[in-house]
């Protein structure tokens, strides 16, 4: 339990981080994916460190690095995914309100598949693998 608890608060920080990118670049125009993939690269870096370190007890390596990079891929794939029909499904609302709900709501979704997949696959015991 403390393991989640850790990735939570740790998924919090970085949640905002998202989130407040990619309501701004969002907002300004730019296209969603690509502010999905800048808000989403910015917070991951700093949930690699953190969660790598206080989370997972690892410290970090090229290794767990590519092995995040594809978690972050594939996260940012599904996020970004969910993001695109939401925005297709709502295609006449155009607001911040709508903007930052869709993305909480999302990230909210996907956020036990992260846990999940960064203890699993990233954060590994190098032994267990």
């Amino acid at each position: 339990m403390k393991k989640i608890g850790l990735f939570f608060l740790f998924g919090v920080l970085q949640f905002a981080v998202d989130s407040f990118i990619y309501t701004i670049l969002s907002t300004v125009g730019v296209n969603i994916i690509l502010a999905n993939i800048l808000s989403r690269g910015s917070a991951a870096l700093i949930g690699y460190f953190v969660n790598g370190k206080y989370t997972f007890d690892k410290n970090p390596s090229a290794g767990t690095f590519i092995k995040f990079c594809i978690y972050w891929l594939f996260m940012t794939a599904l996020s970004s995914c969910f993001l695109w029909v939401s925005k297709e499904i709502y295609s006449g609302v155009e607001n911040v309100s709508f903007t930052f709900i869709s993305k909480v709501l999302v990230e909210l979704i996907l956020f036990f598949i992260s846990f999940i997949l960064a203890k699993k696959m990233v954060f590994t015991n190098e032994n267990n693998a």
